[in-house]
């Protein structure tokens, strides 16, 4: 009888334990943000809100901008299919030289090249304006392929990155004294 209630007792305790190790169902919420082409077709940006990395869907595919080993600078800039984890394109060079470029995997290269004026800048590929910063603010512009799109929401993903700030959800308190 006691290894009877015993049994029974250690049943009770693992079934709770097993249901709490089931998937859990959360994601984090994520700031969005939709282009809109001229055929009318949505494509959106769902940005991490510490801003380390953004999640583009469209037409069902998943791809993930973000900065290798969280360094901004433009050589550490990666751009990822999210499913197969395949390297779509990465960023080469600087700005500061004149030699920064998008380098993608099936050999497509996005020269690049940046003018800065009083208040903002444009980036410019080899069709024109790929990217503009007018009054702080990011200016509409239209792009002529899929390798400038994907230049393109990278530099949306790189100004929102650098103009705000992540959420302060942990705050750390230190005492004056030592040694207590």
């Amino acid at each position: 009888m006691k290894k009877l209630a015993l049994l029974s007792l250690i049943l009770l305790g693992l079934a709770p334990a097993l249901s709490a190790q089931t998937k859990a169902d959360w994601t984090l919420p994520l700031h969005e943000i939709e282009f809109l082409d001229e055929q009318g077709e949505k494509a959106k940006l769902k940005v991490d809100p510490g801003f380390d990395y953004a999640d583009l869907e469209k037409n069902g595919d998943k791809i993930r901008f973000f900065f290798n080993r969280n360094n901004t600078n433009f050589r550490q800039a990666r751009i990822v299919d999210n499913e197969s984890s395949e390297l779509i394109a990465r960023g080469k060079g600087g700005f500061f030289f004149g030699g920064a470029k998008m380098v993608f995997a099936d050999g497509t290269v996005v020269n690049l090249k940046k003018e800065k004026n009083p208040n903002g800048y444009q980036v410019i590929g080899p069709h024109g304006s790929i990217f503009k910063v007018e009054n702080q603010g990011i200016s509409p512009v239209s792009t002529l392929s899929q390798a400038e799109f994907l230049t393109q929401t990278f530099f949306v993903f790189d100004r929102i990155r650098a103009t705000q700030e992540p959420p302060a959800d942990v705050i750390y308190l230190y005492g004056s004294t030592f040694g207590r």
